[in-house]
């Protein structure tokens, strides 16, 4: 089983997401080229009255020369980005998983309980069937009526 805790203290430890990609598409516009994976899009006071994009550079690919090719920069975001929520739903199939499990325990507890209460009522019916069969017949109506009520409340205990 996965390890959730440690993924979980992983992710905190880690650049808060959403994670993105980078490009220079400005400077390239015939290809895409990575410039790297950046933490979530923050804005700083520059000094003049503007704001600068502070955003923390996870993954630096020397300006598109080395690092991830897009395809593998998209992974990598999309992961990170996906990753906590997977871990919840880990975490839920996980619980789901121990409900199941209660719940063929328990259906396999009644069918048990079934099997034997039906054991007993055929036990019952056919000792009733040798009662009436062994009483002379002006009883046989009393013996019915004890029949029926056996049947219908169980026996008395």
């Amino acid at each position: 089983m996965t390890d959730v805790n440690a993924l979980r203290a992983l992710i905190a430890a880690a650049t808060k997401t959403p994670w993105r990609v980078v490009d220079w598409r400005e400077m390239r516009p015939d290809r895409r080229t990575i410039r790297g994976i950046f933490g979530p899009q923050e804005y700083e006071p520059d000094g003049c009255g503007g704001t600068y994009d502070s955003s923390t550079q996870i993954v630096e690919t020397d300006a598109g020369v080395y690092g991830p090719t897009p395809a593998d920069a998209d992974l990598i975001v999309a992961a990170v980005n996906a990753l906590p929520g997977l871990i919840d739903e880990l975490e839920q199939a996980a619980s789901l998983r121990s409900d199941v499990e209660y719940w063929r325990e328990n259906c396999e507890a009644a069918k048990r309980e079934w099997r034997e209460a039906a054991t007993e009522r055929d036990a019952y019916r056919s000792m009733l069937c040798d009662l009436v069969a062994a009483k002379p017949p002006e009883h046989a109506m009393l013996m019915w009526d004890r029949a029926r009520d056996l049947l219908k409340n169980g026996p008395k205990r």
